[in-house]
């Protein structure tokens, strides 16, 4: 088989120059026919070797490498650390992002705990007495202790009030210490 050379390329009857008027493409209701293609041979793949036939050793330069189609090994490792580093983060976000919405659940169910005491105590289904009281209560299926401290206080300003009762309520697990509060709400009663 014969090298391929730049006269292999194209033949006047397959290089098609819409410059020239004969060789222009169909207009409006003109025959849609294109000029005709002649198939040449082609070779398969360009191999230097067949083109450097008359060259000297410098002129031929280093052999040619054929590269494969996969990846290398340190290509597949590489990749592959990215892989762990990225899924990693992200095994480490969700689990944070998953603690920390149970904490608010649970922060945000105290606050309504606490809140329904002192509503309890401003429609006067427990009567207010000074000091500190204990409990527990359930909310949402949840046990939780609380604490209620009340205290007389002198509301300060320009005019003289009468003296309030401060309630103080804080609110935390059942299974958990009390100094591990979830929750501290306070309201204020008119004696």
């Amino acid at each position: 088989m014969r090298p391929y050379t730049k006269r292999d390329r194209g033949s006047a009857a397959t290089d098609w120059n819409p410059s020239q008027s004969q060789n222009r493409p169909p207009v409006g209701g003109e025959s849609s026919r294109r000029p005709p293609f002649t198939a040449q041979a082609r070779p398969e793949r360009f191999h230097r070797e067949d083109h450097e036939e008359g060259l000297s050793a410098e002129q031929k330069g280093p052999p040619a490498r054929r590269r494969s189609a996969g990846f290398t090994l340190l290509e597949v490792l590489v990749a592959l650390t990215i892989l762990a580093v990225s899924l990693g983060a992200l095994i480490k976000a969700g689990s944070e992002h998953t603690r920390n919405t149970h904490y608010l659940q649970e922060r945000t169910l105290a606050h309504w705990t606490g809140q329904n005491l002192i509503a309890r105590y401003e429609a006067g289904l427990l009567q207010p007495r000074g000091g500190s009281q204990r409990g527990t209560l359930r909310q949402a299926g949840q046990d939780w202790d609380y604490r209620v401290e009340i205290r007389e206080e002198v509301p300060e300003g320009p005019l003289e009030l009468p003296p309030v009762l401060r309630v103080e309520v804080s609110v935390w697990l059942a299974s958990g210490s009390p100094d591990d509060v979830r929750a501290r709400v306070v309201g204020y009663l008119l004696p």
